[in-house]
């Protein structure tokens, strides 16, 4: 898809694909396994484990626009009559997937050890998403003319279910300008 270059973008895009480079950047820094995919991701789901070809085993990260609402008093979503005028609140997903631990032969149950291992990966994960957020973008400022400030404020973390050999989590966060 080639996209006109005079394309006028909401002043969103420019501040999610931001965060999605300090996302990348902060899981990188953790150290933690290398990613088959880290990027932007559209639509209602998270990626799937295998986005970055056959046989993922080491995980993905992604930021993802989920709502948008008028919001005349950050992150609050407006109860009157909005306006052209009325300012925009975005809340995104900012997510980490990585294979979840399994148990081996007959056992009932994954090793601990390895579950010991996952879990501490899990909250690294989780801490380099909350980083990405709350550190990266309010040194950001967006919009052309005239700059303003973003606006961040971090919502709940949720895990993935622990399903089809995944888990991990993803932060909401909810994005403004003042």
């Amino acid at each position: 898809m080639n996209l006109d270059p005079e394309l006028v973008d909401d002043p969103i895009f420019e501040v999610i694909a931001r965060l999605s480079d300090c996302l990348c950047s902060e899981l990188a820094a953790a150290k933690g396994p290398g990613l088959c995919y880290c990027g932007l991701w559209v639509g209602a789901q998270p990626p799937p484990l295998g986005i970055g070809g056959e046989g993922c085993d080491t995980g993905v990260a992604w930021v993802r626009l989920v709502t948008a609402y008028p919001s005349p008093v950050f992150p609050l979503p407006d109860d009157g009559v909005s306006t052209c005028a009325t300012p925009i609140a975005y809340e995104v997903e900012i997510g980490v997937a990585r294979p979840a631990p399994r148990a081996e032969a007959r056992a009932m149950f994954p090793d601990k050890q390895a579950l010991f291992d996952a879990q501490r990966l899990y909250a690294s994960d989780m801490h380099a998403a909350k980083r990405a957020l709350l550190c990266c973008l309010p040194k950001v400022q967006a919009g052309a003319t005239p700059r303003r400030d973003i606006l961040v404020r971090l919502g709940a973390f949720q895990p993935l279910e622990n399903a089809a050999g995944k888990s991990g989590g993803m932060w909401q966060g909810f994005i403004g300008w003042a």
